[in-house]
């Protein structure tokens, strides 16, 4: 396990986030993170949860404080709750490397191992390209490309060769379609950042069914800790896909969205 990264990243900006929201808040983030940090260091793993929590109540969200949690529920041993917070930390920066071990070493921990079917290799491509960034760095990357676009049309106004106004041309085209490419790849990664098409299993043992009923046929068993994707939802039960491509109905209680 990789522990100590990210106890005091985020202290300035938290120290800033206090001083936003010091009016009608009842913590102050920056010292909650730093008492919650501090607990975790004396081995008071439970003081630091309850810490952390209470900075995400206040309305703070970031993947340093998911990290620690998840540190601290796999200190526990609570692996569902670690793989959970992993999982979060992991949807704001994919490419993480403390987060993604850890992550990896916490489902060593699940009963459920489950092979997951390969990829097309286009779409494990496009995923690895779009993880490179945030949605906001592909917003400012298609922000620079396009005015480079519009740069370069301006040159083709005033450049009198046609040569010259052939090349600048190509070129502003060639701008364009990039800023294209950086503005779908961002749309995409928000896409992944702000909605929840994955869960964890927080059921000791949860029987997936054929229907969204509960005299409907058993298909198989997951148990806690086994990450899901979220197909669709009826009711109280939500249609689940498992990476070997089984697809049955579980219900919602059983799940926790990351």
């Amino acid at each position: 396990m990789r522990i100590e990264k990210h106890f005091s990243v985020l202290l300035l900006t938290l120290a800033l986030f206090s001083i936003c929201y010091a009016k009608g808040k009842p913590i102050d983030p920056a010292l909650t993170f730093t008492e919650a940090n501090e607990s975790y260091r004396h081995g008071k793993f439970e003081k630091a949860i309850e810490l952390y929590h209470k900075i995400l109540d206040s309305g703070y969200k970031s993947k340093e404080i998911f990290y620690n949690l998840g540190n601290a529920y796999y200190r526990l041993k609570e692996y569902h709750q670690s793989i959970l917070f992993y999982e979060r930390a992991l949807k704001i920066d994919p490419t993480d490397e403390d987060i993604i071990y850890n992550l990896q070493v916490a489902r060593l921990q699940n009963i459920d191992k489950i092979d997951e079917l390969p990829k097309f290799f286009l779409q494990s491509w496009w995923e690895t390209v779009r993880d490179l960034f945030n949605s906001s760095t592909w917003g400012l990357l298609t922000l620079i490309v396009f005015w480079l676009s519009v740069l370069n049309f301006s040159l083709f106004l005033i450049v009198r060769s046609i040569t010259a106004k052939k090349v600048v041309f190509l070129i502003g085209s060639v701008f364009i379609l990039i800023s294209l490419l950086f503005a779908t790849l961002g749309y995409s990664r928000f896409d992944t950042e702000t909605n929840s098409k994955h869960g964890i299993i927080f059921s000791l043992t949860s029987y997936i069914k054929s229907s969204p009923e509960e005299n409907s046929t058993d298909l198989f068993i997951l148990h806690r800790g086994t990450k899901v994707e979220i197909l669709d939802e009826i009711g109280n039960w939500f249609k689940i896909k498992i990476p070997n491509g089984n697809i049955g109905w579980i219900p919602k209680k059983d799940i926790e969205i990351i």
